[in-house]
């Protein structure tokens, strides 16, 4: 009985497939898990939301819904009334206008100004890592 040499290389070459497919398989399941991706899907959350007004600026526009501590919500004035919630820097300016004429600025300690139901614009700053932060929130009439 004459033995085939090309069953014992089509049986190599499966179990190299078979090896090369698990190594690709691992490898894109550790990528769909890295901390850049998240990172990415955070800045791709906030380029595409309503809030974001698009220019060469990060500024968010919107009717203040929430304030939790450092974190300011804002609401679109869309008809989506999308909503995006954005970390204040600890140095964060907070400056305002009123129909009568009226404007303050100040830092930090005067973010109790800010009021759920305010018009408002936050300068938003990434930083290296992807993460975005408000720098300045503008009080409008």
């Amino acid at each position: 009985m004459k033995k085939n040499p090309y069953i014992f290389l089509l049986i190599l070459c499966g179990v190299i497939i078979l090896v090369a497919d698990f190594y690709v398989g691992m490898l894109a399941q550790t990528q769909k898990d890295s901390p850049q991706i998240k990172t990415l899907s955070s800045i791709q959350n906030l380029l595409q939301s309503k809030v974001f007004v698009k220019g060469a600026s990060f500024l968010a526009y919107g009717t203040v819904t929430k304030i939790d501590g450092k974190k300011i919500t804002l609401t679109s004035i869309t008809a989506e009334k999308e909503s995006l919630e954005i970390p204040l820097s600890n140095d964060v300016v907070v400056s305002f206008a009123s129909s009568s004429g009226a404007t303050g600025t100040g830092k930090g300690a005067n973010l109790p100004i800010i009021k759920v139901g305010n018009r408002a614009g936050v300068d938003i700053k990434l930083d290296p890592s992807g993460q975005f932060e408000g720098t300045s929130v503008k009080i409008l009439p």
